[in-house]
């Protein structure tokens, strides 16, 4: 079966990590028939050597907006191009497992799956290791976490078809919540989802990136989750777990890392919450 997989690229990305990434796309066990990359407005002329010194050992269909339009926008634009109707996810800073690929299509070709995705790695600015990040297999567990994000998004796949038939990404969605609004509203649509056990991706995380995650940012989730919330898991544990992302955001530095250490206990997506 041949696959296509999505990538969005704007000017603020790192050079070396779009190396990573596409190395890693490169190595794949299952050959990629195509990569669509939408270049979302200008870019640098070093993400431009990237793209240039892969284009021929990678099958790119480039896609380039005048202008920068937004995550959801540019992915819709560039799933519109896919030729293929099994597609991959991908984000331009993380790394995928050479298994990444065969083990997903295997799974989508056995099963009544819509969206797959998987276990992953947290990595550092470096690509060392930090700490294993875990989420339910079943689609019943996935269905009634859904307000907690059980899915990570670059490590996911799915059919064309079922999410153009859904709308695809919401263009009016608010900031940092495009990934987190598609899945709730797929599962508010009956879609059906699943993760490999497997950790197939490498998920960068770099310094920073709490400051990306506002209080805004947290209200803006909470709002989108605490429908799907109270329809799936209405329990005072869930509330207060959908609440964290607005408490963080105020935390001072020093007391993040512990206070992170802390809630991860009580993450819903992991077993050791389950026992």
């Amino acid at each position: 079966m041949k696959v296509s997989y999505l990538m969005s690229l704007y000017s603020k990305e790192n050079p070396k990590y779009l190396n990573d990434a596409l190395l890693s796309l490169s190595l794949q066990t299952y050959i990629i028939d195509e990569i669509v990359l939408v270049i979302d407005g200008p870019i640098t002329n070093e993400l431009e050597s990237v793209i240039l010194r892969w284009d021929e050992a990678l099958p790119f269909k480039l896609l380039r907006l005048d202008k920068n339009v937004g995550l959801a926008q540019a992915l819709n634009k560039g799933l519109e191009v896919c030729s293929n109707e099994l597609v991959f996810r991908m984000d331009t800073d993380d790394v995928s497992e050479p298994n990444r690929t065969e083990c997903q299509v295997r799974f989508m070709l056995q099963s009544n799956v819509d969206i797959l995705g998987s276990q992953a790695v947290d990595i550092d600015e470096n690509g060392n290791y930090i700490k294993d990040r875990q989420v339910p297999f079943d689609h019943e567990t996935i269905s009634k976490l859904i307000w907690c994000c059980p899915m990570i998004h670059p490590s996911v796949c799915f059919w064309k078809s079922s999410i153009k038939s859904i709308g695809s990404y919401a263009i009016d969605c608010p900031h940092r919540q495009d990934d987190y609004e598609l899945w709730i509203r797929a599962e508010s649509l009956g879609l059906k989802f699943a993760n490999l056990p497997q950790r197939l991706i490498k998920y960068r995380t770099v310094k920073g990136y709490r400051s990306k995650n506002s209080f805004m940012v947290g209200v803006n989730r909470f709002k989108l989750g605490f429908p799907a919330l109270i329809k799936n898991d209405l329990r005072l544990v869930s509330i207060l777990a959908l609440s964290y992302p607005m408490i963080r955001s105020v935390l001072p530095d020093f007391l993040l890392d512990k206070f992170e250490n802390w809630v991860s206990l009580f993450d819903p997506r992991t077993k050791k919450y389950e026992k």
